[in-house]
């Protein structure tokens, strides 16, 4: 796969999931901001964020909150709303949605009736005609109401926080969630014209071994997921303080990690993934 050279993988380096990256938000002004919208040319992906789970993972790093107060929600959706308005009204007239993302968070967090009347808003606010929708989804909070939602408005494209089907592991992460709850979302997920599912896996997590982490690709493989987004855990407590209740007793090693990112590789290559490796995430 590549080299291990363990004096490089020893310094830290910043995670790149947007530009500019989370840290420099505020480096943006808001006239800046506005420029860039009415000045859009060709086509356009939309991204909605929403951020809030029902169940908070002990080492999730996103910045998400707990669903269960019905009034945070609301005045979270009601700006949305709002800047939804905005921001439609900036772009040029003409302007083609040929993409629409939903994350989080999990946007299955919120009800399927509030997400359905948000997609009627941003239909209406965009005109959208067709595009192509994906959305980031937690199997524990999967129903088969949410999954009429995404027949309904037409998501080709999900994504599952599957992260291990071991279950020490999970209980370990806080990410507590049977097969069968997994295998059920998927049949809901193809059921509701789902064509790309994407599972999330992740290695390097405590009391986690090689063995296990080809269980759950196995598993995965069995599943149908057309794609794999493998990602190595970032033990960082002193950055997220949830992850201080991680008990961390076989922890696996930097050896240990590249060796498992490098089971990860060989494993989808020679079972029909086509690999491109992002920094710290494998995806398959």
């Amino acid at each position: 796969m590549w080299p291990y050279h363990p004096d490089l993988l020893s310094v830290p380096v910043p995670r790149y999931t947007s530009f500019p990256t989370a840290a420099e938000f505020g480096a943006i002004e808001g006239r800046d901001y506005r420029e860039a919208l009415e000045n859009v040319s060709g086509d356009v992906s939309l991204y909605v964020h929403i951020p809030f789970c029902e169940k908070i993972c002990f080492y999730c790093g996103c910045n998400t909150g707990a669903a269960g107060r019905r009034q945070r929600l609301t005045a979270y959706l009601d700006a949305l709303h709002r800047e939804i308005a905005a921001v439609s009204a900036l772009l040029p007239a003409g302007t083609r949605v040929t993409r629409l993302s939903f994350g989080g968070g999990s946007p299955n967090a919120i009800t399927p009736t509030d997400f359905t009347r948000l997609v009627d808003l941003l239909t209406v606010r965009f005109a959208l005609v067709d595009p192509v929708c994906s959305i980031e989804l937690d199997p524990r909070t999967m129903s088969p109401q949410w999954a009429q939602a995404i027949e309904r408005i037409g998501i080709a494209r999900a994504s599952l926080g599957v992260q291990t089907f071991a279950p020490h592991c999970q209980h370990r992460i806080g990410r507590v969630q049977s097969e069968d709850m997994i295998v059920a979302t998927t049949d809901m997920l193809r059921e509701a014209g789902v064509t790309s599912l994407n599972f999330d896996l992740m290695y390097g997590l405590p009391g986690q071994t090689r063995d296990d982490l080809l269980d759950s690709l196995y598993r995965t493989r069995v599943l149908r997921a057309d794609r794999v987004a493998l990602f190595g855990y970032a033990h960082v407590p002193h950055i997220v303080p949830r992850q201080r209740v991680i008990d961390t007793a076989g922890m696996p090693d930097q050896a240990e990690r590249f060796a498992m990112a490098q089971l990860g590789f060989d494993y989808l290559v020679t079972h029909g993934y086509p690999v491109v490796f992002t920094g710290p995430v494998l995806k398959g």
